[in-house]
């Protein structure tokens, strides 16, 4: 395993730096709303692993085609995933699901925290978002409470706070997030 990226105890700092589309040769990330899951295969379907120190077995977890058009997610870990904009969210979204597989590499917080610092589960609409961990709760279903900014700029700086949580459920694997 090399995971080498552990989350914050307390505020987690969300930008484009390290988000899935970075790189990506497309007109609008927010036409981007879903993630298809596809076996990593080196040198043929892969560009480049987007998600850095979130490698696996040599694998990473997600990564752009060659072409750069799409982004994916390995299929050893996560079924197709959902793009959800937490920033808007009124009921609770079905994100996707996460394989037994994962869980043995990872804890439910490592891969929270990689759901949302790669922005799978989006944060920000235009430029960063501030996210402060506001209950961690362990059990069956590991469920993460957050409380949120984030920052628009036109010709000042919009501030829009908003709370959302993300859950796993470890027998099912099903991720979900909605608005706490």
């Amino acid at each position: 395993m090399t995971v080498n990226r552990q989350p914050p105890d307390n505020v987690i700092s969300v930008s484009g730096d390290t988000a899935f589309w970075r790189g990506l040769d497309v007109s609008d990330t927010a036409d981007i709303t879903h993630i298809d899951a596809e076996r990593f295969v080196e040198n043929r379907t892969a560009c480049h692993s987007v998600s850095g120190d979130w490698v696996i077995q040599g694998e990473p977890l997600l990564w752009h085609r060659v072409d750069r058009t799409v982004a994916l997610i390995n299929e050893r870990f996560f079924s197709d995933l959902i793009v959800g904009d937490l920033t808007c969210l009124d009921e609770v979204l079905k994100v996707g699901r996460i394989h037994a597989a994962l869980l043995r590499e990872m804890t439910c917080e490592q891969v929270i925290f990689f759901l949302l610092s790669s922005s799978l589960l989006r944060t920000f609409v235009h430029s960063h978002a501030e996210l402060q961990l506001i209950e961690r709760i362990d059990g069956s279903c590991y469920r993460e409470r957050y409380n949120a900014s984030h920052f628009m700029y036109t010709n000042e700086e919009n501030r829009i706070d908003y709370s959302f949580e993300v859950s796993i459920d470890r027998q099912s694997g099903i991720i979900s997030a909605g608005p706490s």
